[in-house]
């Protein structure tokens, strides 16, 4: 079954903040995340800067979907193989008693 995962479907930095003029042509959903955020890289840094981020819940790819697939039996297998070699290193611990 497919999931929904988290895409950033707009990003942008600027010097100046952030107006409507700069957003409103984006093709909000209602559940869409904004972000705005001011960020001071400190004393170093002559000025700041503004960060806008715009994300959605979106149902995964094809393709992202098979990688997740993929990626979760490979855990499985590792997973299984370290619990294997744990369990052969307790038997040969107590095999003899305690």
């Amino acid at each position: 079954m497919k999931s929904k995962v988290k895409k950033t479907i707009f990003s942008s930095v600027k010097y100046t903040p952030f107006q409507w003029k700069d957003l409103k042509d984006i093709p909000f959903e209602d559940e869409d995340m904004i972000f705005v955020n001011y960020e001071d890289d400190g004393p170093d840094t002559p000025e700041g800067y503004f960060v806008v981020n715009v994300e959605r819940f979106v149902e995964e790819t094809d393709e992202e979907y098979q990688e997740r697939i993929e990626r979760n039996k490979k855990y499985l297998e590792i997973s299984k193989k370290m619990r294997y070699d744990t369990y052969l290193k307790l038997k040969e611990e107590f095999e003899n008693g305690f």
